[in-house]
């Protein structure tokens, strides 16, 4: 039998939390799952942001260096993207200059020592905004991409909507396997509540449902972006979730489906504006729509591809649920760190949304018929308490706590019988990832890692 971190932790009922892991692989966990007989997979957490950057770089009659400044918002996005860690990174609303998303490498993404996040191809059917999707290349690669210019009835569409497929760099992949890929659909619909504003949403959503289904996309898909919708029974969000062939429909990881516009009943949800009055650029009026959304494909949601939601991690930035019709900044924003509020309302009138996600990678370990290790279940999203049971009678056992950089940081001895439980306190602990280490009397040893939040 196998059973995997995620399975554990539903079984358990600990929800995983979000980490980022620069680093994908602790050396000395390598060695000591490989050495022993323990059936185990390994995970690494992915982060996928999209963010409307409102008219980034971009000088209009009604935006321009006095009320949408673009060293302000490079200054904002650089401690947004510093506090939310994505590895892949949609933008939508770049300013069509071919140069400007290098800006956004430049100033907000390799900055401070960071080397690795890189930029897709540019895509454009004239129009004066574009988008763009960034990741961090120690983490993902760009394998192939493409973008529609029609509408499904052959018109053209207001904004090229783009197609990115990548492939994740498993650093433990034996030579001449498959990995695993992920899609990223970036979409920015036509604006406005007009009855023809919403005709076109329509035909280009289903252009990008046509386009998926043509090419038999049904592995992990995110749609994501400004989809400018304000009801979920606007034909153009339908598309997405009730598509004719069910095989490709999207799901809203939070399943808040509803009249999103100007109801408190999604005030936790509500993306757009920032801010109450407008400064000529960016627009007022206070959260009320949710305009912003990242929508995954059922195997992105079930895990069937190695890739799976994290549940509970998609958040709207900064959005209490104390926003409506109200700005992100007043009353006193308590849901991020002091300074990411102000950020947020100086870059956009839109908040950026993200959710985390496991990777599966390859298994490690042989057949449990054979397996001879001790058998732990260990609690792998802390905050006060470690739990650690077994399952089987190991005896006294020497356990051992060390942080990411194998600094021991606790040590215990325990006895354990069949279903034996001891709870370790943790509560000293910095926040971080750390690894639980075991060696038995008999010489049998264990590892796991878990999350001290």
């Amino acid at each position: 039998m196998k059973f995997s971190p995620l399975s554990l932790i539903k079984i358990c009922n600990f929800g995983p939390q979000f980490f980022k892991m620069k680093t994908t692989l602790n050396i000395l966990i390598f060695i000591l799952l490989i050495g022993m007989n323990l059936q185990a997979q390994d995970y690494q957490t992915g982060t996928l942001m999209t963010y409307n950057l409102t008219f980034y770089r971009e000088t209009s009659n009604f935006c321009n260096g006095s009320n949408n400044d673009a060293n302000v918002k490079d200054a904002a996005l650089k401690k947004i993207i510093q506090y939310a860690q994505p590895n892949l990174l949609v933008c939508n609303e770049i300013g069509s200059n071919f140069a400007n998303p290098n800006k956004i490498i430049e100033n907000a993404l390799n900055v401070d020592g960071e080397t690795s996040w890189k930029q897709c191809g540019y895509s454009n059917n004239s129009s004066n905004l574009v988008n763009m999707l960034f990741y961090d290349s120690d983490v993902f690669e760009l394998k192939k991409q493409d973008y529609l210019t029609q509408s499904s009835n052959g018109t053209y569409l207001v904004r090229v909507i783009d197609f990115y497929t990548l492939y994740y760099k498993d650093p433990k992949l034996s030579p001449g396997s498959d990995t695993t890929f992920i899609t990223v659909v970036s979409a920015h619909l036509k604006a406005g509540s007009t009855t023809a504003d919403e005709t076109q949403r329509d035909l280009a959503t289903k252009a990008v449902m046509e386009y998926i289904e043509n090419n038999d996309i049904k592995g992990n898909v995110y749609m994501c972006g400004d989809f400018n919708v304000y009801d979920a029974a606007e034909q153009g969000f339908q598309n997405l979730i009730n598509w004719t062939s069910s095989d490709y429909n999207f799901e809203d990881p939070i399943d808040e489906i509803g009249n999103w516009h100007n109801n408190a009943s999604y005030k936790y949800y509500h993306t757009q504006s920032t801010r109450v009055t407008s400064n000529g650029c960016l627009s007022g009026g206070g959260m009320d729509d949710r305009f912003d959304f990242i929508l995954g494909s059922g195997a992105t949601m079930n895990g069937a591809k190695n890739i799976e939601y994290i549940n509970n991690s998609y958040k709207a930035i900064g959005q209490d649920g104390n926003r409506f019709n109200e700005s992100i900044i007043s009353p006193k924003n308590y849901s991020v760190p002091a300074g990411i509020d102000t950020a947020l309302y100086n870059l956009s009138d839109h908040l950026p949304v993200k959710l985390d996600f496991l990777i599966k990678k390859i298994e490690v370990g042989i057949d449990e018929a054979s397996a001879s290790a001790p058998d732990l279940i260990v609690q792998s999203v802390v905050q006060e308490t470690l739990s650690i049971r077994s399952t089987v009678s190991i005896g006294k056992t020497e356990l051992t706590v060390t942080d990411v950089n194998g600094k021991m940081v606790a040590k215990r001895l325990f006895t354990f019988n069949v279903n034996s439980e001891f709870i370790v306190d943790v509560q000293t602990l910095n926040s971080g990832m750390y690894f639980l280490n075991s060696l038995s009397a008999n010489g049998e040893i264990f590892s796991a890692k878990f999350i001290k939040k």
